[in-house]
């Protein structure tokens, strides 16, 4: 028995809880058992996460009268299809796990949006709210039935508006570098509706919670210059002085129930954390006229200081409105651009080039700005892809080189224990970064580091295990991928480590290490057979050639894991039967309204991981690649987002991050690989080109996108009576062969001047062909 076991079993007696000690001790045995049970370093964020649900819990059940957040609003009204009735004691945002991310082109932070406007400038942290008032009515914009919100494309600057009682409202928020300080700049826009004039109160309070729930604050103070302070940081500074502030601490109400206070009340205290203040601004507005006030909030704050604030206050907010919008139109038109003829896919790979950007952290990169503020090599091996596929290896590279120092003595890459999937995706995102830039310097500075990397993995098979067991030669069960299941032997894990493997082979290769190639070689190889003879014992218990989530399950969700074996590792083809019966298996028991619907853990509509089904669609050819990306961009909320996992009740996220940077990465890979991709030595133009972008008037047109062989650029016109292919590489080494695939058969083309027979929807040429014209009547129908 194991110290620590020894230990529970001791305190549970003492504290008579054996029976569920016992509960506990089987519950860990539902999986294999696991020299690291939970990945430790997960262990903060999972304890946060339930003390606040249970905060959640009982703070808003005994305060519904409060202005609540928006999914709060919505998870505790019996009336509507978000109410989660309250036996559990912990209360989570489960039905509108949705945000969108704010913040500077390099910011290591970043702010987030619900969708009712309610902004979060500090990590985690407390939020702005806007209400208006008319009268006795007043508007609380997380009460209100349908908030709209947009974006000031290609730019993360969220725009949220309603219309009630007479009035129009919009508020605006978007980060910008002030004084060389991370601020967001926040506008709240008041038009008046009606003929008459008005006299609209504007308020601007503070609230203890942000769209996972509860975040606590215990003090708040205004100063007489037009800012407040919270949690003694600097928090809200105006542009102009309010006519009335009030602060409250919990004991004595929600702020929002004094909005007629005689006097001003200038702090509060409040050892509960839910501390809450307003500062109120009354305009007076003709009909049809419009009022605005602005204001900065210091990211994530900082001290108190007058001359600060007095320097914050000073500020042309349009001038910088507009400068914010140039410097994302700079980023979003570096690297890879495209044409295309469809404006929601043109318009998603713009925002989410720029979102990308704004999740990369420099020396790390995250996958979300609030719920995964943290990294993993796992989502960060997508992600950071998906930087050097779009063009940004400069930023690829800063984080790649900080890789060998993430690295443990024995050649573990590390980011939390007890998921041994994360050497194989270090290697990889390594070895595909040099594959992609070519570059000598880079590859000399980590291949050692991918060395020992490989022989971790070796050392950490299971070599020793029973001679014909299923596991023999596969990765010790771990937590890996955390939406598998509990602990097991995971296949995922095990095609991340052969194509690390693979990679260390092909690099110390491609350096001259002959000795390490040579044996990195033979481990790939004695992988590879103990792999295959892994997949054979699956395949006579289930009797099928099946990969599900490891050599002990059944076809469950977890088997999506498994189609990294294809995309992006390319271990196996997308025809093998392996492959191709797999992801029907999927297809059956896991997909929900024509996506992919994880039952495991993180459950919901998963976006990313229909879009890793759409990327082995894509690489078979199959049209139902763009079927499941189009169903993903119908799930895009109105700014452009994805969370990790959509509730089918009500549409919004129910699980992870409500911004979720993985989505994020595997939507622009995904188009930039249905307009043209690698396969081996063979640049494919095109591999899934929509048949009604084909049609006459249509334009398609890729500039700059860097590949494994160099920078390539085309453009497709769809003529009255042809299709036009013209290419511009510029080959840092040229493919064997360059492919042009079409979605209809062709039976002859004009290459290069030269008109040569074509059987098929695939058109193979020399790599430096520079143009092929496609006669129309050559189409089969």
């Amino acid at each position: 028995m194991k110290l620590g076991q020894l230990i529970l079993r001791r305190v549970a007696k003492s504290q008579n809880l054996t029976p569920a000690q016992k509960l506990f001790e089987d519950l860990t045995r539902l999986g294999q058992p696991s020299e690291s049970p939970f990945p430790r370093e997960l262990l903060p964020m999972a304890v946060h996460e339930a003390i606040r649900g249970a905060f959640n819990t009982q703070f808003f059940q005994f305060n519904l009268d409060w202005v609540l957040p928006y999914w709060a609003v919505r998870q505790f009204d019996p009336a509507g299809e978000a109410f989660i009735p309250r036996m559990s004691q912990i209360g989570l945002n489960q039905t509108h796990r949705n945000w969108t991310a704010i913040g500077t082109t390099k910011s290591t932070t970043e702010p987030v949006v619900d969708p009712a406007g309610l902004v979060t400038p500090w990590l985690d942290g407390w939020s702005l709210d806007t209400w208006v008032r008319v009268g006795d009515k007043t508007l609380f914009p997380s009460r209100h039935a349908a908030p709209k919100q947009t974006v000031h494309d290609p730019a993360p600057q969220v725009v949220t508006y309603f219309e009630s009682d007479g009035v129009f409202l919009e508020v605006e928020s978007f980060a910008c570098i002030m004084r060389k300080r991370p601020v967001v700049m926040h506008r709240a826009r008041v038009q008046n509706l009606t003929d008459e004039t008005l006299k609209p109160q504007l308020y601007f309070a503070i609230r203890p919670y942000n769209p996972e729930g509860v975040s606590t604050v215990h003090g708040i103070r205004y100063f007489a210059d037009g800012y407040f302070s919270v949690e003694g940081r600097l928090g809200v500074v105006f542009s102009g002085k309010p006519d009335r502030v009030v602060c409250s601490s919990y004991r004595d109400g929600d702020c929002s129930h004094m909005l007629d206070a005689a006097v001003d009340t200038y702090e509060s205290a409040c050892d509960t954390g839910l501390a809450t203040a307003y500062a109120r601004f009354t305009l007076t507005l003709g009909g049809g006229a419009t009022a605005e006030q602005t204001l900065v909030m210091p990211i994530d704050g900082e001290d108190v200081k007058p001359a600060t604030a007095m320097e914050l206050r000073r500020f042309d907010y349009r001038d910088w409105r507009v400068r914010v919008h140039s410097q994302w139109l700079e980023v979003v038109d570096h690297g890879l651009s495209i044409e295309v003829p469809d404006a929601d896919v043109q318009r998603l790979f713009a925002l989410n080039k720029a979102y990308l950007c704004l999740f990369d952290d420099g020396d790390e990169i995250c996958p979300g700005p609030l719920t995964y503020h943290h990294f993993w090599f796992r989502d960060a091996a997508i992600m950071i892809a998906a930087l050097d596929k779009m063009g940004f290896p400069d930023r690829a590279r800063q984080k790649l080189l900080l890789y060998p120092k993430k690295q443990k003595s024995d050649g573990f890459f590390q980011s939390q224990d007890g998921e041994w999937d994360s050497n194989g995706e270090a290697i990889w995102t390594l070895a595909e970064h040099f594959r992609m830039t070519g570059d000598e310097d880079f590859l000399n500075k980590v291949v050692r580091a991918i060395g020992d990397g490989a022989r971790w993995i070796e050392n950490k098979r299971l070599t020793k295990a029973p001679a014909g067991s299923p596991h023999q030669g596969l990765l010790p069960p771990g937590y890996s991928a955390e939406h598998f299941g509990p602990n097991d032997y995971y296949y995922w894990d095990d095609f991340w480590a052969l194509a690390g493997l693979r990679d260390a082979w092909k690099v110390t290769e491609h350096l001259g290490y002959r000795s390490d190639y040579l044996a990195f070689e033979k481990m790939y190889e004695q992988m590879t057979y103990d792999l295959r003879a892994s997949l054979k014992t699956v395949e006579r218990r289930l009797g099928e050639a099946l990969i599900p989530a490891g050599p002990y399950r059944r076809m469950d969700s977890g088997a999506i894991g498994s189609l990294v074996s294809v995309y992006p590792l390319r271990v196996l083809k997308s025809d093998d039967p392996l492959v191709v019966n797999t992801l029907n298996a999927i297809e059956r028991v896991s997909t929900l309204d024509g996506a992919f619907f994880q039952h495991i853990n993180h459950s919901g509509i998963n976006p990313y991981l229909t879009m890793h089904m759409a990327q082995v669609h894509l690489m078979q050819g199959d049209p139902k690649g763009w079927a499941l990306a189009r169903k993903v961009m119908k799930m895009a909320t109105p700014t452009g987002t994805w969370p990790e996992a959509i509730n089918p009740r009500t549409g919004g996220g129910c699980m992870g991050d409500g911004h979720h940077g993985w989505a994020i990465a595997e939507w622009l890979l995904f188009v930039r690989n249905a307009l043209l991709m690698e396969n081996e030595d063979i640049l494919v133009i095109t591999p899934l080109l929509p048949r009604e972008w084909t049609a006459w008037g249509q334009r398609v047109v890729v500039r700059s996108a860097p590949t494994h062989y160099g920078a390539v650029s085309f453009v497709i016109e769809m003529r009255d009576n042809e299709i036009v292919l013209n290419m511009a590489p510029e080959y840092r080494h040229a493919p064997r062969k360059l492919e042009w695939r079409l979605p209809m058969s062709v039976r002859e083309a004009l290459v290069d001047g030269q008109m040569t027979a074509v059987n098929g929807h695939r058109m193979q040429v020399p790599a430096g062909t520079k143009e092929i014209r496609v006669p129309r009547a050559g189409l089969a129908s």
